[in-house]
């Protein structure tokens, strides 16, 4: 799969088409809101339970900022214990910051290291990054902030569904010689479910899929 003809920023959209595993998507319960700290691992602070129609507010407090161009984000130490929604709302922003990283550096190792086998998406991403690799581009920008996060449990301990709105920043393409051959000057916000699996030692991404949502 190619880039070209498409703008970085409509990568997102483009690869995250896959409808989620039955399992997941399923008569799924309403997720626990998972509170984030600025470093995207989930609060230990107990939250209160949620008003039946809460308020929107213009800022959400604990949004996880964009990373720097080139910056890996840091594998959060909850996946290396048991596995808890807290732990999938973790490794779900740990993977979403994986995503712009991959394209901006063409290193899509730990990215692969995080997806499973049957995962569309992941093979989408994976495959850009090695095509971005072959004509000597990559991404310049792309970064991608999250302003909420919340989990299910679908299977004890197996299986879990994320739900996160992400807005990802303007970005384009450029070759070695610094030449753009890509943009996409727009910023882009989109509501993700994501099907997690947990195989009793590893997480990984099973599916992702999304839809438009406003900034």
């Amino acid at each position: 799969m190619s880039t070209q003809g498409r703008g970085p920023g409509r990568l997102w959209a483009a690869t995250i088409t896959a409808v989620l595993v039955a399992t997941v998507c399923a008569c799924t319960p309403d997720p626990a809101p998972i509170e984030l700290d600025p470093s995207g691992s989930p609060s230990t602070t107990p939250t209160s339970t949620p008003s039946p129609t809460p308020t929107p507010t213009p800022t959400v407090p604990g949004e996880v900022l964009a990373l720097p161009d080139g910056a890996k984000p840091e594998r959060p130490a909850l996946l290396d214990g048991e596995p808890s929604v807290e732990a999938a709302v973790a490794f779900a922003t740990y993977f979403v910051g994986l995503f712009p990283y991959s394209l901006q550096t063409n290193d899509s190792t730990d990215f692969a290291s995080a997806s499973h086998p049957d995962c569309v998406f992941c093979t989408s991403v994976k495959n850009d990054v090695a095509g971005q690799t072959e004509r000597s581009e990559h991404t310049v920008g792309g970064g991608i902030s999250i302003s909420a996060a919340t989990a299910t449990e679908i299977d004890l301990g197996r299986h879990f569904a994320a739900y996160l709105t992400i807005h990802e920043a303007p970005s384009h393409v450029e070759n070695e010689f610094g030449t753009v051959t890509d943009r996409d000057d727009e910023p882009n916000s989109y509501a993700v479910e994501m099907a997690i699996f947990y195989d009793g030692s590893t997480w990984s991404m099973r599916e992702v899929s999304s839809d438009e949502a406003t900034p």
